[in-house]
């Protein structure tokens, strides 16, 4: 598809000329690429979570509050990817179906969100500090930073699909702050900190993690299966979720003009913040 594209912006001086000025204007107006950033407050983050004595329920509850924060983040990304893209006005000149623009666009939000994988490395890593070696701590946080990252693309896949989309963006700021002071202050606040790990119950596949890593004691059959039931339930909404947005991803004048014009208003903020 991106070969496809290429060659027919070259295909048109008019159209390889506005791309190429559009790439010369946004390395102008670009301090630092965005992983930059990204990377420098991950390291932050790591310098925290590896702090010694360190409790673990602050482990946990800042750990179900970045997933959920995640995975509100995620699904606000994937509403921008589909409708709100710059590539849609590319797209819009182009001999290409819905379907395929969606397929697209999918996989540019998927690759996006492997910073989760990242950032859940970390979390589970020190948690599993807690209870075993380093190298083992690595392994597991690996493993399920891995498995955190695929339960936030479902989750987040199903929370476009049937939660109000004008609501996606007030609860990623809500989780991220709480996640954040949480991290902070949560030292002075532990009677706070270990009501909030308690949720962590509720939250797939945290809560089934923290029964498989013994850090949850047995409660009885019922109670200790239910985590696995809702990340069970998660995995069966996912597909039927991808099946609902596949089909009802139409776009038309409306929207690429939406898309135009949501580009052109993000890319007049950022040349003026520059100027000033």
């Amino acid at each position: 598809m991106r070969r496809r594209v290429r060659a027919e912006l070259r295909a048109s001086k008019v159209l390889w000329r506005e791309y190429k000025q559009s790439r010369k204007a946004r390395r102008r107006r670009t301090v630092a690429l965005p992983w930059v950033y990204r990377l420098f407050i991950l390291l932050i983050g790591v310098a925290m979570l590896m702090r010694t004595g360190i409790p673990i329920t602050l482990l946990i509850a800042f750990l179900w509050l970045w997933a959920a924060a995640a995975a509100f983040l995620r699904a606000n990304q994937l509403n921008v990817a589909l409708y709100f893209s710059p590539a849609l006005n590319v797209f819009n000149h182009l001999p290409v179906s819905d379907g395929q623009i969606f397929q697209v666009q999918w996989r540019s939000w998927m690759r996006n969100s492997l910073w989760s994988a990242l950032d859940f490395f970390v979390a589970y890593s020190a948690l599993a500090s807690h209870i075993g070696n380093v190298f083992n701590s690595l392994v597991a946080g690996a493993l399920l930073g891995i498995l955190q990252w695929v339960f936030v693309l479902a989750t987040a896949a199903c929370l476009f699909a049937w939660w109000p989309r004008r609501l996606l963006y007030l609860p990623v700021l809500l989780f991220t702050s709480c996640a954040a002071a949480l991290l902070i202050f949560g030292w002075r606040q532990m009677a706070l900190v270990n009501w909030l790990s308690g949720f962590a119950f509720w939250i797939p596949p945290v809560g089934w993690v923290l029964y498989a890593m013994g850090i949850n004691a047995d409660a009885g059959l019922v109670h200790d299966t239910l985590p696995s039931v809702m990340a069970g339930v998660v995995l069966v909404a996912f597909p039927v979720a991808y099946r609902r947005l596949r089909r009802d991803y139409v776009l038309n004048e409306q929207k690429f003009t939406a898309a135009r014009k949501a580009t052109v208003g993000f890319s007049n903020a950022r040349t003026g913040s520059a100027s000033d």
